[in-house]
């Protein structure tokens, strides 16, 4: 999840969100089992505090046949690519070698977490 400020998007997704579960009768708690994500995170989708990441906002996008389009969520290139797009990215980035990299302390954390 990433933090969000307020826009015109993120706005439009929510409340589709919101709408969309309503008209379909399916809770906050059965949306986050349906996209196997943290239910917490969804609260925090729908009161804007977060946006999903990338492929849960995908999956939403499918999961309410569109209303709840990917692109509303943070209006960035990548989010306007296809699904299909994204995977090619995805397999394109899987297959590049790993890092040797050992040292396990040399990764960075979130601000305030060391």
């Amino acid at each position: 999840m990433q933090v969000v400020s307020e826009n015109n998007y993120e706005v439009k997704a929510r409340i589709a969100l919101r709408i969309w579960l309503e008209a379909n009768n399916i809770s906050v708690s059965m949306l986050a089992i349906k996209l196997n994500a943290n239910l917490s995170g969804v609260w925090r989708w729908i009161n804007g505090k977060y946006v999903p990441c990338l492929m849960t906002a995908i999956k939403l996008e499918e999961l309410t046949n569109g209303v709840v389009a990917c692109k509303h969520w943070k209006p960035t290139p990548i989010q306007n690519l296809s699904k299909k797009e994204v995977e090619k990215k995805d397999a394109k980035s899987s297959n590049k070698p790993k890092s040797q990299d050992t040292n396990k302390h040399s990764k960075t954390t979130p601000k305030g977490k060391r």
